[in-house]
């Protein structure tokens, strides 16, 4: 170890030593000439700029005073003159040296009066804006001014020099001024040239920071903001002199600063650093280099000589190395001087034979220490475990010396172990520590560990030794302890331990809190002043019972807290034994129950309240086994409403009461067993009824079982009702439908019976006129043929708004199916089949033949039309029996005998939402044009003015069928007896018609001409009033139109009445709802022909009340 040996050690010193002796002079020599070389270059520039200023100031102070000398010699009759003016200023060529830019007279107003050179081009211009003009005028004084840019071409940076010019008496009467160039001035350009040395540099300021001069002209003009310069800054505040600091460029400079007394400006030297201190750096290097090259050379004077000094020293160091694997007396360490080296050996060795028998007395005590001992390095390693600790663990030595021991140490406690004994070998402290150590026999077992520092006779630090003991059974009997007491603390019940004569001796914190005492106040008090006085005698006969039988007692007494509350209490005493079995203290255990008892007697209250609304409820109630369905319980509402006993519902099964036959089903709409949203039961009663119900449930315990709680509500009524409801709101509904189509056919029946009483009497008189050979017979036949069928579909319009009632009589609906069969033919196309299937008896029902033949049209043209492609048609009569089955399970119908209906294709079919909406008026899936949404409405209209009912089957692509059930009847259907020609009886009595209708009015004219009546002809009614008055006497019959403009057929009639009482009438009328009444034709129908007008009706009735009136005369 060359770099530690003495040798070494020696030689530094001495080397350090020397070197600081030469350092120390060497520095102090460089301070020192540093500063005095400092102090002289300022000194030196300071100088300098004092000398530079001071030319400056006189140069510039002599031009100021040829200025003002100039400026006295100027005359009001100058300042007249611009003549004179420049005259003057180009005769005084001396100024121009300085005022180098030009020379310039100005007027007191500020207007220019002459300048030189003379070439300005400015004379005349008025510069009184410019801060020089305004400052002389307001001081009387010359005046310097701040840098500015000249307004002449060149633009060039310029300061102005101006002096007032007075007048006799003292009056300014215009100012002389002086401009030069920064940029161009000669003196000021010389002066930037000037160099200090190689780098250094003069410069000039004015006050407002702004450079007059440097040596680089693009820094002319410039302004230097404030902090960018900060001697100028200290120049401005007033310093002058010399100190380190920086250009703005940020070269370091020795920089000396002044202020010229002439114009307020700032000079400044600039000095850089380095060229400036090139000297001092210079002489501080050799300083450095010979203070080096002498410590060297004492290094190489002073290296043999420690060596010949440290020879001895070194040897007695080298046997200490070796001394751990020396063994006997080889150990000694050599003297081989007698010198304080040589003694140090001899005194080493007595002691090393000393610690040798002091080692073995120790290590003998150690090894037989009943307590487990271990020692530690200084590096916290253990190097030593006595026997104890190694029969302990059943490890050798080898295996637990360094960090080995931890390997025994539990899991859980070996983080809090390691942490603990390195945090004390790291701060050098005792610790003591428990943790659980692995025993030989596998198990572990708790030790506390004791260790501490010790040192050597020299008081440093050489290690730890520590002493272990097993702790195990103090320490499980100690957590027993603490178990017990914190289950005593923390028990959510009250624990007082006492004598045996009630004295309390502890509480737990659950006492404090129940009693309102605080632990101070009931220790060393007696039990019973936790007790109401009424309750102390039966508590003091329970401890003398428990201290006489040493045994358990239980009770619930009451208890009273500080403030004076009642409460009760569950006590449990207990004595407290030794191990002899003698009885010292007693255990007392309390539970509050005042809560529990007021649950128990609230409970006995509400079970007694549920059990009366129970009995009493108003609704049917029950309790039933959940898995027996057995009744458990039954109130007296339901005995009542289901008419069972008690005995009888408590020996029946809850689906005794449920209904199996299909009563009560009608009552909900297509079979649903729920409404609002219940659910809904059919229950039968005792004497059979069957009801639906609502009920409402809950499962609970129930005398032990699990039991559901029923409350019924009969509904029966209730839907019944609802059921009426919704008829009547139907039936309105429906009626308001046939109130609207029946204003609309109306209208439309009126207008069209008025065309077809046109189309039907001229078509009847050319039949008339023609013979029954005619060719034409057949043709106008068919044309009567059509216009019947278009009065029959006008009347089944009628019919089914319910404005003109049909004519039933009774038929047969085979019959009628057959009359239309030929017709049917012609409605179909050849690719669909029509195919009948009619009952082999003819089914008899009340109708209007005319109407069922529309219902049975209606019906094939819209079987035709969903079938493009051609199917399949077919028509069906059959006589079937509804019951209440059948109504029950279809929801429509009533129970009796009907002949079915039933009309089917093979077409495309329709979806549910398109069936629920056909009968509806205008409902239609045709396209524009095609149909009307009538059809279906009127069939529907008809069947049901027949007490009858339909129904609709229909899925897409499966065709539809329509049933419809006429009810039967037991009269035979009337024969129809073949029309014979009736006779036409004409006569020669005065009609008066009125028609609005030109047409029909003169068809009908025409007609009763022809049988030989003479006829009158109004247009309106108040044209009839008047035609009357002028022919009273001749007319016989009067044949009115009841719907005309300006007066009705009625009002009319009024008054032809007033004109002549009892005068006949003939009312004819498309639409008979109009104003006809039965005190209008006095119900006699002869007095009302309907259109289309039949011809011989009409002549029919023309000729029975013409005939009558000739009887009553």
């Amino acid at each position: 170890m060359l770099v530690t040996s003495m040798k070494t050690k020696m030689t530094l010193a001495v080397f350090l030593l020397v070197g600081f002796l030469m350092s120390v002079t060497a520095v102090s020599s460089v301070l020192y000439y540093e500063q005095r070389f400092r102090r002289n270059i300022s000194l030196q520039q300071s100088t300098l700029l004092d000398s530079l200023a001071y030319q400056v100031d006189n140069r510039i102070f002599d031009f100021m005073s040829d200025l003002d000398q100039l400026a006295a010699g100027i005359t009001p009759e100058t300042l007249g003159s611009q003549k004179l003016a420049q005259q003057l200023l180009d005769a005084h060529k001396k100024q121009r040296a300085f005022f180098d830019n030009s020379l310039f007279i100005f007027s007191n107003t500020g207007r220019l009066i002459a300048a030189n050179p003379e070439g300005l081009n400015f004379i005349g211009k008025d510069f009184s804006f410019r801060d020089y003009f305004k400052q002389t005028m307001q001081t009387g004084k010359m005046s310097v001014s701040a840098p500015f840019v000249s307004i002449q071409k060149q633009s060039y940076p310029i300061i102005m020099f101006s002096t007032p010019v007075y007048d006799s008496k003292h009056r300014i009467i215009g100012i002389l001024g002086g401009s030069i160039d920064l940029r161009r001035q000669r003196y000021l350009q010389s002066l930037a040239a000037l160099k200090l040395g190689q780098k250094g540099f003069l410069s000039l300021y004015d006050s407002n920071r702004y450079v007059l001069m440097h040596p680089n002209p693009k820094r002319v003009l410039r302004r230097d903001p404030p902090g960018s310069n900060d001697m100028v800054d200290r120049a401005i505040a007033g310093y002058e002199g010399t100190r380190e600091s920086g250009t703005v460029a940020g070269l370091p400079v020795l920089r000396s600063v002044k202020r010229l007394k002439s114009t307020n400006w700032i000079m400044a030297v600039s000095y850089p650093l380095s060229e400036v201190y090139g000297p001092l750096y210079t002489a501080r290097n050799y300083f450095l280099a010979g203070s080096l090259a002498a410590s060297l050379l004492s290094i190489l004077i002073v290296w043999p000589f420690m060596g010949y000094l440290t020879r001895p020293l070194l040897s007695f160091t080298r046997h200490l190395e070796q001394l751990p694997s020396l063994k006997g007396s080889r150990r000694l360490a050599p003297v081989i001087s007698d010198d304080e080296i040589g003694q140090m050996a001899r005194t080493f060795n007595k002691m090393l034979l000393e610690q040798e028998r002091s080692r073995d007395f120790y290590l003998t005590l150690f090894e037989n220490f009943p307590a487990m001992v271990w020692r530690a390095g200084t590096d916290g390693k253990c190097d030593y475990f006595n026997q104890t600790w190694l029969e302990f663990t059943g490890r050798p030595l080898e295996e637990e010396q360094g960090d080995g021991w931890m390997q025994g140490v539990h899991p859980e406690e070996l983080d809090f172990c390691c942490r603990t004994y390195l945090d004390a070998v790291e701060n050098r402290r005792p610790f003591q520590m428990e943790y659980r150590l692995r025993h030989r026999s596998g198990s572990y077992r708790w030790i506390t560990d004791m260790g501490r520092p010790f040192y050597g006779i020299d008081g440093e630090f050489v290690g730890y030794i520590g002493t272990c003991y097993d702790v195990t059974e103090r320490q499980e009997a100690a957590d027993k302890i603490l178990k017990l007491s914190r289950v005593i603390e923390q028990s959510p019940n009250a624990v007082l331990i006492a004598t045996l004569d009630g004295t309390i001796e502890y509480v737990n914190p659950m006492t404090v809190e129940a009693t309102g005492y605080e632990v101070a106040e009931l220790v060393g008090s007696d039990m019973k002043r936790l007790l109401p006085h009424e309750a102390q005698l039966g508590f003091k006969l329970a401890l003398r019972e428990l201290v006489r039988r040493g045994k358990e007692w239980r009770g619930e007494i009451p208890a009273r807290r500080k403030e004076g509350a009642i409460f009760w209490e569950q006590v449990t005493l207990s004595p407290i034994k030794t191990m002899d079995g003698k009885a010292t203290h007693l255990v007392c255990i309390k539970e509050d129950i005042t809560q529990r008892r007021q649950f128990e007697l609230s409970l006995k209250e509400s079970e007694e309240r549920y059990r009366l609304l129970f009995e009493n409820n108003p609704h049917p109630m029950w309790a039933y086994d959940l898995k027996a369905l057995s009744f458990l319980a039954v109130n007296n509402a339901a005995l009542r409403h289901y008419g069972y006993s008690m005995q009888e519902f408590l020996e029946m099964k809850l689906n005794d009461l449920s209904a199996h036959s299909s009563e009560g089903l009608e009552l909900l709409p297509q079979g649903e067993t729920s409404t609002a949203g219940a659910p809904l039961k059919r229950h039968v009663k005792k004497d059979g009824s069957v009801i639906l119900v609502e009920t409402i449930s809950q499962v609970m315990k129930f005398a032990g079982v699990d039991a559901e709680i029923v409350m019924v509500h009969d509904v029966t009524e209730k839907l019944r009702a609802e059921q009426e409801k919704l008829a009547l709101e139907h039936q309105l509904t429906q009626s308001q439908k046939m109130e609207a189509i029946g204003t609309l056919t109306g209208g439309i029946a009126h207008d069209f019976n008025n065309i077809l009483t046109a189309i039907i009497g001229y078509t009847t008189m050319m039949q008339l006129e023609l013979d029954e050979e005619h060719p034409l017979q057949r043709k106008v036949g068919e044309i009567l043929r059509a216009s019947e069928r278009a009065a029959s579909l006008t009347r089944s319009l009628l019919a089914y708004s319910r404005r003109q009632a049909g004519n039933p009589a009774p038929t047969g609906l085979n019959a009628i199916i057959n009359n239309v069969d030929i017709l049917l033919q012609r409605l179909i196309p050849e690719n669909i089949e029509l195919r009948s299937q009619l009952a082999p008896e003819e089914l008899s029902i009340m109708a209007d033949s005319g109407q069922i033949e529309q219902v049975i049209m209606n019906l094939v043209v819209n079987a035709r039309d969903a079938m493009p492609e051609g199917g399949v048609l077919s028509l069906s009569t059959e006589s079937m029996a509804l019951d209440r089955e059948f109504v029950a399970k279809h929801g429509y119908g009533r129970p009796g005998s009907y002949a079915l209906l039933a009309v089917a294709d093979s077409g495309v079919g329709m979806d549910e939402k398109t069936r629920d909406r056909i009968f509806e008026p205008f409902f239609t899936t045709k396209a524009p044009g095609k149909g009307t949404g009538l059809g279906l409405a009127m069939v529907y209209g008809i069947v049901k003015q027949h007490a009858g009912f339909i129904n609709c089957y229909s899925e897409p692509g499966h065709g539809t069928v329509f049933r419809i059930y006429l009810p039967l009847i037991d009269a035979p259907a009337e024969m129809e007896a073949a029309q014979a020609d009736q006779e036409l009886r004409g006569g020669d009595e005065t009609i008066l018609l009125v028609e609005d209708d030109a047409v029909i009015r003169e068809m009908v004219g025409e007609l009763l001409e022809e049988f030989g009546y003479r006829v009158i002809k109004a247009v309106d009614g108040e044209d009839a009033v008047q035609t009357f008055r002028g022919a009273a006497a001749e007319v016989q019959l009067v044949i009115l139109d009841v719907i005309m403009p300006k007066r009705n057929g009625k009002e009319a009639y009024d008054e032809i009445s007033r004109i002549r009482p009892g005068v006949k009438a003939l009312f004819m009328s498309g639409y008979t709802a109009d104003i006809i009444t039965d005190s209008l034709i006095k119900g006699d129908p002869r007095h009302f022909v309907s259109k289309p007008i039949s011809i011989s009706e009409l002549l029919g009735k023309v000729r029975d009340l013409l005939d009558e009136q000739l009887n009553c005369r």
